[in-house]
């Protein structure tokens, strides 16, 4: 198998670990494109503004709003005014958020005992190492 394949089932999986746990927390209170929002919230820094999830979701402002409004209406969003921008807003995840962002967290630590199960420890520790440098090389490379 190479990388490319390795990574569309490692991406997979993991999708698919938490639409099942998060099936089984929110009794299809959530449509799919709810569920990708609230994951792309996940993925930002607390207390982000629209204009960054409109940026990490690939969408316009009006359309971030208009999920925001829905999901702060289904309880899992507060807005609150930006203090330094007076128009602005800033997103607040709430506690159902934050249910739904521990349930993720627990999909990781399993996948992560599964890799520590099926690896030898210096194996392990090449995988940490190389997912680090990919990662940073990600990263750094979103940046340019």
């Amino acid at each position: 198998m190479n990388t490319i394949q390795s990574l569309e089932l490692l991406e997979f999986e993991l999708w698919r670990r938490w639409r099942l746990k998060i099936s089984d927390q929110v009794s299809n209170d959530l449509t799919n494109n709810e569920l990708d929002y609230l994951y792309a919230l996940n993925g930002l820094i607390e207390n982000t503004s629209l204009s960054s999830l409109a940026e990490k979701m690939n969408v316009s402002n009006a359309s971030a709003s208009h999920m925001v409004s829905k999901l702060e209406s289904k309880g899992y969003l507060s807005k609150i005014k930006n203090h330094t921008d007076g128009r602005g807003v800033r997103l607040v995840p709430t506690e159902k958020t934050q249910a739904l962002r521990d349930l993720e967290v627990d999909i990781y630590k399993q996948v992560d005992s599964e890799f520590q199960y099926a690896l030898s420890e210096i194996e392990y520790e090449q995988l940490n190492s190389l997912l680090s440098k990919a990662i940073g090389a990600l990263l750094n490379q979103d940046r340019l």
